[in-house]
């Protein structure tokens, strides 16, 4: 099976991709933005911005530069190139050792939870997190303030299109928990787990099937919600989510808090009617809280996957 790690930095090759372009059986793409340093990793295929232009224009002016969103650029790479396993993982993002154990499995044993929200949140299977209301990035804002229950359901075989790998260090959590608690450290999760409900994940340390990877689009000009919305647009469609216990250690680049509130407002004021709209059949592409410039990547995306 032809495995892909798909990535993008505007860094010289880190500690994290270090490993990750070492680990075998697993082949490292990595999109490089405007602003990207010199990078030379032996070992991965590298995609310069002129490399992007000519694979895609009207997807590259669409999602334009200076965008974390570039990755697509690596997925589309990968797709074209017949991998069957697709990767997403950020360059701040440590392997440990049991990294290619979860990534590389294809059939899981998993502990399947419940809640009495329509979003189940990965992080409230950590007693700790859960008292302080500590959330996934993406769980919408409505839910603080009021108590959240989850209730474990037993457990099963689970084949998965998405494989999200939980992370150590600093978490990938709302920005406004970061305002009121102190956010890293260990997770307390043991075993693989699912719920049956729809949740988000993101793109920092996440496996999932070509079939998945071809509707993983990471949208552009919403912030920090690209990758949350593309997760909820794979559960809405029925891909199955497992969650595993820390496969890395995030030891995260410099970030403004204030930014990332800024650019999670979008989510925090759309995501739930998002969710709606998208149960009830609509399309991304038709609704109104869309910014039109994401509309025309999507529609760039969407006609570059039709290719494949």
């Amino acid at each position: 099976m032809k495995k892909a790690i798909c990535t993008t930095t505007i860094n010289p090759p880190s500690e994290a991709l270090l490993k990750f372009a070492s680990l075998k059986d697993w082949d490292l793409i990595v999109a490089l933005d405007m602003n990207s340093k010199v990078f030379d990793l032996p070992g991965s295929t590298v995609l310069s911005v002129e490399d992007q232009e000519l694979m895609a224009p009207e997807l590259s002016a669409a999602i334009g530069f200076k965008s974390i969103q570039r990755r697509n650029f690596a997925t589309l790479h990968a797709l074209r190139e017949g991998y069957e396993k697709i990767a997403f993982v950020d360059d701040d993002n440590i392997p440990y050792e049991n990294w290619d154990d979860f990534a590389s499995q294809s059939i899981f044993t998993g502990n399947e939870y419940t809640t009495d929200r329509r979003i189940f949140d990965p992080l409230s299977i950590d007693p700790a997190l859960l008292s302080k209301r500590i959330s996934h990035r993406g769980v919408p804002v409505e839910y603080y303030g009021s108590e959240y229950h989850v209730t474990f359901e037993g457990d099963s075989t689970v084949i998965p299109d998405v494989v999200a790998m939980l992370w150590d260090g600093d978490w990938d959590v709302n920005a406004i928990d970061r305002i009121k608690d102190s956010c890293s450290g260990k997770i307390q999760v043991t075993a693989p787990f699912f719920s049956k409900k729809i949740s988000p994940f993101n793109s920092q340390n996440t496996v999932m099937t070509r079939d998945a990877a071809r509707q993983y689009f990471l949208y552009p000009h919403i912030g920090r919600f690209d990758d949350i919305l593309a997760s909820y647009v794979l559960a809405i469609k029925g891909f199955k989510t497992i969650y595993t216990p820390p496969t890395v250690n995030q030891v995260r680049n410099p970030h403004s808090l204030e930014t990332d509130l800024q650019n999670e407002l979008w989510g925090y004021h759309h995501i739930e009617s998002i969710i709606d709209d998208l149960g009830k059949g609509k399309d991304v592409s038709d609704l109104s809280a869309i910014p039109e410039q994401t509309k025309v990547a999507l529609e760039a995306w969407r006609s570059e996957i039709s290719k494949i």
